[in-house]
């Protein structure tokens, strides 16, 4: 619960800028059985579904239409032909009608052998009010396949909301344990994680979607592709497994290798579970015949989302597209990782497109240009469609989504990357047809701002949010208000190393001399980091963008402590001790308890921990001057005051709670070297 309550304050250092969302994207999972079917079926079979709704919103945010992919992976142990895949509105253990159907059908079978298997189908859906439907009661709504033996169904499941977590992890023959000297090869994997969770939060099921690039001098044929629970520089046992194997016919210097596993098995779901906890403590691994061993590894770890949304038309093409009614909703999700130095080191990039065509269209390119609008420019982001691998759409709506990887392999890629998301302005989006080969619709990844970087007059306060309580001392965490600030918006996750990056997507600050380490940037809002070192006195703040374009300098007053505490929805950030359950109306303090209070601002620690570190779990880096506490009016006997292990720049201080204060909502203020934090709210007994 500590952890989640940090989360939850630090979360209100990577506010979400609203960003005009055309384009929504939303995954849910199914547990298929035949024992879901009403009535139950005699089949030996299961299944897990995932369905992703690709929603296109109106002007106002109402959802339009959309593209439902249905993903059934299935295992049915006797030879049957499909012949039905539907979604239905109604609950557990209730039939009810087809309100999305797919192709598949008595005379459009899928036949199957027996054993496991896979169907996959792609639907228009023009009904937005169904869609929207769906979204708010997902479990009102069941996945259901038939099958030529049981026409009314064989294996179904309730729709639940699922999250999705994609890790990364640079595979090289150095991270074997022994390393493999002289081998030369290179590789990165991406792990897309879709879970589903129960009531009370925890994981029941999902699934883990491979996909590896590799890069041999010679040529080898691959044995096993797996993850494995270990650290580095230790072997470890399998844990999810995929089907590569010497049979599966993998072979050559380089390629791509794809696998969808299905969470099943009890060792797999616990290792499942721990991969959202902590990915670095797995790695993936690719095997060959020479190094049956492995030949290629690498930690797992997780990845910053940069999510870019974009419209585009034909009348951004250069020339323009006369006398055609399409269009496209587009969002570019990337999944980046970064170094110490804030420079995106590898990247996953999602193309997602709602497509909109007044009749049958066949797509031969959809791409990321580097150019202004009103000018044509070289493709630097490819997304696998091409005039050899288009995709048909025979309404003309519908959605194309790939996913590519960009690694160090791919240096030009890997720059583009970095300049598209500090400048977006100067990229844009394009979708081709086989009739409009040169582009039929495009738009730019973001738009041309009007003057440089600026901060707000009166535009830095506290992260705690409270304009009123000085600003800045050695180590507080601030927030700066602005505008141009930044080409996009980027929270500092993803990192290679346990430290806040200096530059994100482009921007950086600097508080006097100093470089600030970045929580998070937008074009409007900054939360940074006060160095450590800063010494208090008066000092000027500057935003910087691509390295050169300053803002004008804004004074700041750092003072030796500049306390605040941290306010979440239900209240002042304080947890009981006893069982780490944050204080709340339902649950209020009562004198005597052991509390911790999260704030910022209460200065230099011991032992010193550098600017922009994590706190470490030990030694505990304790506040040089120990803060006074009040709640209520009241005196409270402070315990200890120190970092947070794990964050940075977050305090939280120990306080024995005091006898005799009223009942309600109460006010909790820290004092320290003679300054005030907030007044913030806790509900007492």
């Amino acid at each position: 619960m500590k952890q989640l309550l940090c989360v939850s304050v630090l979360g209100l250092l990577s506010t979400a800028m609203g960003l005009g969302q055309s384009l929504e994207t939303v995954v849910f999972h199914a547990v298929m059985t035949t024992a879901n079917e009403v009535p139950p079926t005699t089949a030996e079979a299961g299944g897990i579904g995932t369905l992703t709704f690709h929603l296109t919103r109106g002007s106002d945010g109402a959802i339009a239409n959309g593209v439902v992919d249905f993903d059934v992976n299935f295992n049915h142990t006797a030879a049957t032909r499909f012949t039905g895949l539907h979604i239905h509105g109604g609950p557990a253990g209730v039939n009810a009608g087809v309100l999305i159907g797919t192709n598949l059908s008595a005379a459009n079978a899928v036949v199957h052998e027996g054993g496991a298997g896979r169907v996959f189908r792609q639907v228009v859906v023009t009904d937005g009010a169904l869609l929207g439907r769906i979204l708010n009661q997902p479990d009102q709504f069941y996945v259901n396949i038939h099958s030529a033996e049981f026409g009314g169904g064989v294996i179904r499941g309730q729709l639940a909301r699922a999250e999705t977590l994609l890790l990364r992890a640079r595979l090289s023959p150095a991270n074997e344990v022994p390393p493999i000297a002289g081998l030369d090869a290179s590789g990165s994997a991406t792990v897309l994680l879709t879970a589903v969770r129960d009531g009370n939060g925890e994981i029941i099921g999902g699934s883990a979607l491979f996909d590896v690039n590799y890069r041999f001098g010679t040529s080898i044929e691959a044995t096993g592709l797996h993850i494995h629970n270990g650290p580095a520089g230790v072997n470890a046992g399998v844990v999810i497994g995929t089907d590569v194997s010497a049979r599966s016919g993998i072979s050559g210097t380089s390629g791509n290798i794809t696998r969808q596993v299905i969470i099943a098995t009890p060792v797999q779901l616990t290792n499942f579970r721990g991969l959202f906890v902590n990915p670095s403590g797995f790695y993936t691994n690719l095997h060959t015949t020479v190094n049956a061993g492995g030949a290629i590894r690498g930690q797992l770890q997780y990845t910053g989302a940069l999510p870019m949304r974009v419209l585009l038309s034909p009348d951004q093409e250069v020339p323009p597209v006369t006398g055609l009614a399409a269009s496209g909703a587009a969002a570019l999700r990337t999944y980046v990782t970064r170094n110490a130095a804030g420079r995106i080191t590898s990247g996953t990039v999602v193309f997602d497109v709602n497509h909109q065509f007044p009749g049958a269209v066949e797509f031969t390119g959809l791409h990321i240009h580097r150019a202004a609008a009103g000018s044509n420019g070289g493709i630097v982001i490819e997304s696998g469609v091409s005039p050899n691998n288009s995709v048909n759409s025979a309404g003309g709506l519908g959605n194309i989504t790939r996913l590519v990887n960009i690694d160090p392999d791919s240096p030009a890629a890997l720059a583009a990357l970095n300049d598209l998301v500090a400048n977006p302005e100067r990229f844009y989006m394009n979708l081709h047809t086989r009739v409009n080969p040169a582009g039929v619709v495009r738009g730019q990844m973001g738009a041309a701002e009007a003057g440089g970087p600026a901060i707000n007059a009166g535009g830095i306060i506290s992260a705690v949010g409270d304009a009123q309580i000085a600003p800045a001392s050695p180590g507080t965490i601030i927030s700066i208000y602005g505008r141009n600030m930044a080409g996009s918006t980027a929270e500092a996750s993803g990192l290679e190393e346990a430290a806040l990056p200096i530059s994100l997507n482009g921007t950086e600050v600097r508080i006097g001399s100093r470089q600030a380490p970045l929580f998070y940037v937008s074009p409007t809002q900054i939360n940074a980091q006060v160095p450590y070192e800063t010494e208090p006195g008066n000092v000027q703040v500057f935003v910087v963008r691509s390295g050169d374009v300053f803002s004008p300098p804004t004074p700041l007053a750092v003072t030796p402590f500049s306390p605040g505490i941290f306010v979440t929805s239900l209240g002042a950030a304080v947890l009981k001790n006893a069982n780490n359950s944050l204080v709340s109306t339902s649950n209020p303090a009562t004198a005597g308890e052991v509390l911790s209070i999260f704030g910022t601002g209460l200065g230099r620690v011991t032992p010193q921990v550098r600017s922009g570190d994590f706190a470490p779990a030990g030694p505990i880096a304790l506040t040089l001057a120990q803060p006074a506490v009040t709640v209520g009016g009241r005196e409270a006997e402070v315990l200890a005051s120190a970092l947070s292990p794990g964050f940075v720049g977050l305090y939280q201080v120990a306080i024995r709670m005091p006898a005799g204060v009223a009942p309600g909502n109460q006010p909790v203020v820290l004092t320290i070297g003679g300054m005030r934090s907030n007044a913030a709210p806790m509900a007492v007994r």
